[in-house]
């Protein structure tokens, strides 16, 4: 019986060189009655024993290959005792334990072989299932972070947009509409037309100025070089001079004029289409901690938090790792 005994465990160590810890012999004993219980038709008196061994929810044998050995020969048993569903159970938690476990066709009949082929065929089918949908769920674990990281990039682009940019507001006068030379129109953002109103009213001032001064002049002239003598027919230099004369006055009174009109519809302009409040966003440097990415080290030692506040004046940005 000894030598019986261990050369069964010799060869239970054979089928699983690394399973620990290794079976007692009082397990190793009984497995040999159910065994031989077995080998004697008495399945009845095999299923106990080998209940005692490997059933419930944690076999109390230990030993791995004890284990398999012994819900194969409690699966077989079950068969022959018509009780289907308990033996795929043991089949079943075989082919888990070992997928490449095979039967011996010799040492069991073609219905206990068929049921076995079928479980493990199911079981294989299973884990194919499994491995699928691990393989999806994966998919989609690192689409879903994927997508967070991505909007988290987009958040941070559009707070470094936002931190980047204050608006300023600029309150407007009624009091600087009113003087020419385009202040009103450059006050209310209309640069083009102020532009122009500028240049206009500086020549057509400098214009009526210059015109007065050659006028001024000339008459001065007039008075010393070819003084009118009441009574006296004019001379051809003073015909000359009555002709220019009367040119330059009119030129003057035609720029003056045209300075005045010009300034007023500039006024005009500017106090029909006077802006009160005109707000204007400028660009403005951000931290140089938010210029670029943060240090891996720190960015993989913490997250990132992030608190934004905006006023009226402004957006503030602050990023703390």
């Amino acid at each position: 019986m000894f030598a019986r005994i261990s050369s069964l465990a010799l060869a239970l160590l054979t089928l699983n060189t690394v399973a620990l810890p290794v079976a007692s012999a009082n397990d190793i004993e009984d497995f040999e009655r159910a065994r031989l219980a077995y080998g004697t038709h008495d399945y009845a008196r095999a299923i106990a024993i080998l209940e005692a061994l490997v059933g419930g929810s944690v076999p109390r044998v230990q030993n791995e290959a004890l284990v398999l050995e012994s819900r194969k020969y409690l699966a077989a048993s079950y068969l022959f005792m018509d009780r289907q569903e308990d033996a795929e159970t043991q089949f079943t938690l075989l082919v888990r334990a070992d997928e490449s476990y095979v039967l011996d066709p010799v040492g069991f009949p073609q219905a206990v072989l068929e049921v076995f082929a079928r479980v493990r065929e199911r079981v294989r089918d299973e884990r194919e299932r499994e491995a699928r949908l691990a393989a999806e769920q994966e998919e989609a674990r690192r689409r879903e972070m994927l997508d967070r990281l991505l909007a988290q990039e987009n958040r941070l682009r559009r707070l470094r947009e936002l931190a980047s940019q204050e608006t300023v507001a600029k309150e407007n006068s009624r009091a600087l509409a009113m003087i020419p030379f385009g202040v009103g129109q450059f006050q209310n953002d209309h640069d083009r037309l102020g532009r122009a109103l500028l240049s206009t009213e500086t020549a057509l001032a400098v214009g009526s100025i210059a015109l007065f001064a050659f006028h001024w002049n000339l008459r001065r002239e007039r008075s010393d070089i070819a003084p009118i003598i009441e009574g006296q027919p004019l001379t051809p230099t003073q015909i000359r001079f009555e002709r220019v004369e009367r040119a330059l006055r009119i030129s003057n009174w035609v720029a003056v004029g045209a300075f005045f009109t010009t300034a007023i519809a500039g006024i005009i302009d500017a106090q029909v289409r006077f802006r009160p409040v005109i707000r204007r966003s400028r660009t403005r440097p951000l931290p140089a901690d938010l210029q670029g990415e943060p240090e891996t080290e720190t960015r993989e030692a913490r997250g990132a938090e992030v608190s934004v506040s905006v006023s009226p004046f402004g957006g503030a940005l602050r990023v703390t790792f």
